[in-house]
């Protein structure tokens, strides 16, 4: 069974109950996740972050809030390369930037 997760399809990995505020932990062999926050049905769904480090060594950081495991509403994304996306998001997608709200 597969989830749809943050940018790939993401197994599922037996908390299917997972609701709340926690922690969940995924390591994969080429990334591995953190996330923490508020989740529903295993996906952060509320406020939280996710921390992807991928086997290459770089890395992305999201903060904000979540609908179904993506950024939805005000969030920021931040990554190795120092690149930063403050703003409002639908989805997982960057429609605008915090600056001109």
């Amino acid at each position: 069974m597969y989830k749809k997760g943050l940018d790939k399809e993401l197994p599922s990995d037996g908390l299917e109950n997972l609701n709340g505020i926690g922690r969940k932990i995924q390591i994969y062999y080429d990334v591995a996740f953190i996330q923490e926050g508020q989740f529903h049905a295993t996906r952060l769904h509320g406020y939280g972050r996710i921390i992807r480090v991928y086997c290459d060594e770089s890395w992305k950081y999201d903060i904000g809030h979540f609908e179904n495991g993506l950024l939805h509403g005000y969030g920021k994304r931040v990554d190795h390369e120092g690149n930063t996306q403050d703003g409002i998001w639908e989805l997982g997608e960057f429609k605008e930037n915090a600056e001109d709200v």
